[in-house]
C-alpha cells in the first residue's frame, strides 16, 4: 500500500529542479555581456548603430564638428519655422527629426537650447506615406567645452536650425514626458 503525502509536504518539494544554474555562471555570463558591450562601444556616440551612416562617427568625431559650429549664431536673421519636426523621446535619450520641407538640407546644424549642436551634412526631405527621420541620440549634442547633451534629467526647451544663413525654430512633440 502506497504511503500517503503528509500535510506538511507538499508535491514541489519532492520535484527536481529541471536545469540548476550556479552563482558562477551568472557572473560569468554577466562578465561576458559586459565585456562585450565595452568592447564593441568603445569610442562610439551611441551602443546602438545609427540607421545613417553619416551618423555613424565617434564622440571624437562629433565633438570636433561641433567646436566647428561655435559661437552660437543669435545674431543670425530668423527664419521662421523651419519645416520640420522634432520629437524628443526622453525614455530613449534621442531627437527624432523629420525634414518635412519638401527640400534637402545641406551643413544644417542642430541646436538645442543654444548650447549644444550637432552637424548635419545631409537630411532628406521626408516624402510619402511614412515620413522618415534623423534618430539623433542626445550622446551626439555637444557644448563648446566637448560635453555632451545631458543624458540624466534632460529637459529640452529650445531645438532649432542654422542652415543658408539662418535660425529657425523646430516644431517639438513630447510623446513620453510626464507631466
Amino acid at each position: 500500500m502506497a504511503r500517503p503525502l503528509s500535510r506538511s509536504r507538499t508535491l514541489t518539494q519532492h520535484a527536481r529542479p529541471v536545469t540548476r544554474v550556479t552563482h558562477t555562471t551568472v557572473v560569468w555570463f554577466a562578465a561576458l555581456v559586459a565585456g562585450g558591450a565595452l568592447a564593441g562601444c568603445s569610442g562610439r556616440a551611441s551602443i546602438l548603430p545609427n540607421p545613417d551612416p553619416a551618423l555613424r562617427k565617434t564622440s571624437t568625431q562629433f565633438a570636433a564638428d561641433a567646436a566647428k559650429c561655435f559661437p552660437y549664431p543669435a545674431d543670425a536673421p530668423r527664419g521662421g519655422d523651419a519645416g520640420a519636426r522634432a520629437e524628443v523621446d526622453y525614455d530613449l535619450r534621442a531627437v527624432h527629426l523629420s525634414n518635412l520641407s519638401g527640400q534637402e538640407w545641406h551643413d544644417a546644424q542642430v541646436w538645442v537650447d543654444g548650447k549644444y549642436v550637432v552637424l548635419l551634412k545631409r537630411v532628406p526631405p521626408s516624402t510619402g506615406s511614412k515620413p522618415t527621420f534623423e534618430n539623433l541620440n542626445f550622446q551626439l549634442l555637444f557644448d563648446d567645452a566637448g560635453n555632451h547633451y545631458p543624458t540624466f534629467e534632460p529637459h529640452i526647451k529650445k531645438f532649432e536650425s542654422f542652415r543658408a544663413g539662418n535660425r529657425s525654430k523646430f516644431r517639438i512633440n513630447r510623446p513620453n514626458e510626464a507631466g
